[in-house]
């Protein structure tokens, strides 16, 4: 919906290559990675084979950025110099998977679902991306851990157990 911004995003492929970070950068269609195909991610991240998976400096329109896999030793450098640009980026930083969401400032779930819907919606979400999201839902589901879903501030929601059958049950009541 928003592109980071140019000269942030040259800050962070500067990073990317002081650290030789792992990373997943999303373009308006294709995308740049360097991340093992073992990865979770890498399966999630173009499973129709759709696009392309091109150079870092063909992608024009930078419009996430997920730095994967960071060594235990470089996280809390690369963190303090992604946090020197925080002002034009929103920075998510998953300290438990050892990896970092970026995208352009006042971008999230939630504020691209509102530039298509206004009504009211019920949410589901299994991470700190969602938090926006299932705060502002009518109905709000977090599937995984409680204690996750409370220690990043979200209230009023129905904990789910990653369990398949569970969340189809609570979808199919409320068609």
């Amino acid at each position: 919906m928003k592109s980071i911004p140019e000269r942030c995003f040259q800050k962070i492929v500067e990073l990317i290559d002081k650290y030789d970070l792992n990373y997943i950068i999303d373009d308006q269609f294709n995308y740049s990675a360097k991340v093992s195909e073992a990865n979770a991610i890498f399966k999630q991240l173009d499973p129709d084979k759709l696009a392309e998976n091109i150079p870092v400096n063909a992608i024009t329109i930078p419009i996430k950025i997920i730095l994967v896999n960071i060594d235990d030793a470089k996280f809390e450098s690369v963190e303090t110099e992604l946090r020197e640009i925080k002002r034009d980026i929103l920075l998510i930083v998953h300290e438990n998977e050892n990896s970092m969401d970026i995208t352009a400032e006042n971008v999230n779930k939630y504020s691209t679902l509102r530039q298509f819907i206004s009504n009211s919606y019920t949410a589901f979400g299994n991470d700190s991306k969602d938090v926006a999201l299932l705060k502002n839902a009518e109905n709000s589901y977090f599937v995984g851990e409680a204690y996750f879903a409370e220690t990043i501030g979200i209230r009023s929601v129905v904990f789910l157990k990653k369990d398949a059958q569970e969340i189809a049950a609570v979808i199919a009541a409320l068609q």
